[in-house]
């Protein structure tokens, strides 16, 4: 069989496989086999709700490596400096694995930051948790969180990264 091997996926093709459906952009430079583009949309789910000021959140599984990496580096480069002009501002941080990622880190990188380990309703956290955040720097697939979000009417703020594979008519 074929592999090809990148930094945080592994894609194996077989000369069973007639063709790939990749997720981002990205993918298709180590597929073997023919690509198809299939477009997804958001349907928007939501209602007007009140978007929590001076409130941003990251809700993603912390045992995967990209998002340990983002988070990683927004806490030590980026929420330090912005808590330095606006320092009443917060910081939710969710997902699986979240108490063991979180348990590496010093006191002082998770200032003004909230850990939820277990998020009973996604949308419900969404709509009460101010803008979503999504540093991740590795693209490695598709972001569904971005989709929900998009779908809830969440404001987001994601690095170019994050949305590769992901269309949108607003910037």
């Amino acid at each position: 069989s074929n592999l090809s091997t990148f930094k945080f996926s592994t894609l194996v093709v077989d000369e069973t496989v007639s063709g790939a459906v990749p997720v981002a952009t990205s993918e298709t430079r180590v597929c073997a086999v023919k690509v198809v583009n299939l477009p997804v949309g958001v349907k928007p789910n939501h209602t007007d709700f009140a978007i929590k000021e001076n409130c941003y959140f990251h809700l993603g599984a912390m045992d995967w490596e990209a998002n340990q990496i983002a988070i990683s580096h927004f806490l030590k480069d980026i929420w330090p400096k912005h808590l330095k002009s606006h320092p009443q501002d917060k910081l939710y941080l969710a997902g699986k694995s979240l108490k063991k990622y979180i348990s590496g880190l010093s006191k002082e990188l998770l200032k003004n930051v909230t850990c939820i380990n277990k998020v009973e309703d996604v949308q419900s956290f969404m709509r009460n948790h101010g803008t979503m955040i999504v540093p991740v720097k590795i693209a490695a697939g598709l972001r569904i969180k971005i989709l929900e979000g998009l779908a809830y009417g969440v404001p987001i703020i994601a690095s170019e990264a994050a949305c590769e594979g992901i269309k949108t008519n607003q910037s």
